[in-house]
């Protein structure tokens, strides 16, 4: 009975996925020029992806090469993606505890002075300041006293923040503190973050950037994501391609799926001439795009080499997302290291098919292996 159950729940989180893949790429589909594929691509596409007894979308296939301006057969659909790859590449048991934002500073001990200055923790349900002691809430209120008139602060969920949701600026004024269009006092403002973030949260210093990627949009904290994956054949780790993501002017977040835009960079650290919105929307003309025509990305190269590094730390994953940005002093921060859940499909109507050269490999290796599901059977 207990493997039954779990068949038809494995069925419907698969159903899920289909649902809301075709409808995402019905919504690209329509922002794309008409785009007539050889047979030959066609055909490499769908036996390639008919080895995990799905029927590989079409009009997915056309949607990237449009947008991309890349003709290939190895761009990923996404409901396998995040049906059956991710979940097979990733232990999904591990996944949440690894992309804890409080737990990356001891996690990556060696690397924490990347990630921005955390002045307050939520950890299950408790309050802990930056070295992680307990607070009390007098405690609480005695380091939000603490902090200067006009500091600038970012308070987000220690995990699951996709797509932005729930990011929120604090602004320390003189007696109180601006967040959300309310003036809170110190007991207010933790009485807010119990309720909104259930003690689960990281408080930090906002950063300030440097001026190039400043120049994207003046109002978020534009970001590079960049994806490395492990090889199943060798365990060597590979830099795949990167974008920029930067927010719609006004916004504090830089995701696509509040309005922002992305921007492809090849692995030599060069930006593509366009961006793209959340469906595919290409924008030529942007000034930003105009004026660093043929700059690379400041310390993309070191960005390269620190994601290799840091991806040797994760026995249980083998495809990262990295959320990396410069500030104003010219050094490399790491907001974080995504490991479930990871958005695809930018990267390749940016930068072409995922995994490019590697996919035969990971395609042969998920057809063998079984995916993980965390689901909690007690019987």
């Amino acid at each position: 009975m207990i493997h039954l159950l779990k068949k038809l729940i494995k069925h419907l989180l698969q159903k899920r996925i289909d649902i809301v893949c075709n409808k995402k790429i019905k919504k690209i589909y329509q922002n794309i020029h008409s785009v007539h594929l050889p047979d030959l691509t066609i055909n490499n596409y769908r036996i390639l992806w008919s080895k995990f007894k799905k029927k590989p979308s079409i009009k997915f296939l056309e949607a990237m090469v449009s947008i991309s301006g890349i003709e290939s057969s190895l761009y990923v659909p996404e409901n396998i993606h995040y049906g059956i790859i991710e979940p097979v590449l990733n232990n999904k048991l591990y996944a949440l505890t690894y992309n804890d934002k409080n737990f990356f500073e001891r996690f990556l001990f060696d690397y924490k002075t990347l990630f921005p200055h955390t002045i307050l923790r939520g950890i299950n349900g408790k309050l802990f300041d930056t070295n992680f002691n307990k607070l009390s809430t007098n405690d609480t209120i005695s380091v939000l006293d603490k902090l200067n008139e006009n500091d600038e602060l970012i308070i987000k969920p220690a995990s699951e923040t996709g797509g932005g949701s729930n990011v929120r600026l604090i602004v320390k004024t003189s007696k109180c503190f601006a967040i959300s269009d309310c003036m809170l006092s110190c007991r207010e403002l933790i009485g807010f973050i119990e309720t909104s973030y259930h003690n689960n949260f990281v408080l930090q210093y906002k950063l300030i950037e440097c001026p190039f990627f400043i120049e994207f949009n003046k109002d978020s904290l534009n970001t590079v994501r960049m994806y490395c994956y492990r090889s199943v054949l060798n365990e060597e780790i590979h830099p795949l391609h990167a974008y920029i993501r930067f927010g719609r002017p006004g916004s504090l977040v830089d995701s696509s799926s509040q309005g922002g835009r992305t921007c492809g960079i090849n692995l030599n650290g060069m930006l593509n001439d366009f961006a793209l919105g959340k469906y595919g929307e290409k924008y030529i003309d942007l000034p930003v795009l105009k004026k660093n025509k043929g700059n690379l990305v400041p310390r993309f190269d070191d960005m390269k080499n620190l994601a290799k590094s840091i991806a040797k730390h994760y026995y249980y994953h083998r495809l990262l997302g990295f959320d990396f940005c410069v500030d104003r002093d010219n050094n490399i921060r790491l907001m974080e290291v995504n490991t479930m859940n990871i958005g695809i499909i930018n990267q390749q109507m940016n930068t072409g098919p995922l995994f490019g050269k590697f996919t035969e490999e990971i395609v042969e290796f998920c057809v063998a292996k079984k995916k993980s599901i965390v689901l909690d059977f007690y019987a």
